[in-house]
């Protein structure tokens, strides 16, 4: 029975993390802990024993892929880790949705935050023209001027701003509760 409410539980604690995302560019990190653990609990509820290590192989193969985006400044640490826990919950039948509608909604993100600084820049130019150049967007980058000259705010993340990347990961989340299948999703 309580396997029922940890569905509905992980989605108050990725709220959450959006919250906190868009509010600091910071996800917690006992929020990606904190998921990661109640997929443990719910495989023990289950019973799943050594019929887990799909699920679990999905959590570690999404952390490798994403450290290796990490360490290319192309999502945030908290990012990764938030995707890694929820991918133990995706398990191998959904893992696939979970990241393509986070990556559909990773789009749609970038395109409200790109409309959103070309309309502050028309506003605060004036005379309704741009004021500058669109800076590249990355979950990770930093929010830099192009062409600063600041040799630290050189490489992949030079000139991008961050986007709270934990809003795009909502959006796989409401994939796996209308399409999932993985650890017993609710499926609405």
């Amino acid at each position: 029975m309580a396997s029922q409410f940890l569905p509905w539980l992980i989605a108050a604690l990725v709220l959450y993390a959006v919250a906190c995302d868009v509010r600091a560019y910071v996800i917690p990190n006992w929020i990606s802990a904190t998921i990661a653990g109640l997929a443990l609990v719910q495989i023990v509820l289950l019973g799943l024993g050594w019929a887990a290590w799909p699920y679990l192989a999905c959590g570690a193969a999404v952390l490798v892929v994403g450290f290796g985006l990490f360490v290319c400044n192309w999502l945030g640490a908290g990012d990764v880790k938030l995707l890694a826990a929820l991918a133990l919950w995706a398990g191998p039948s959904d893992l696939v949705g979970l990241i393509v509608w986070t990556a559909l909604g990773g789009g749609g993100l970038a395109g409200v935050v790109l409309v959103k600084d070309r309309l502050r820049r028309r506003t605060a130019a004036g005379d309704g023209v741009n004021a500058g150049p669109v800076a590249a967007l990355s979950p990770a980058g930093g929010a830099v001027a192009p062409g600063s000259a600041n040799p630290a705010e050189t490489g992949p993340a030079a000139g991008r701003r961050p986007l709270p990347y934990a809003a795009a990961i909502a959006c796989g989340v409401v994939y796996l509760f209308v399409h999932g299948r993985g650890l017993v999703w609710p499926g609405i």
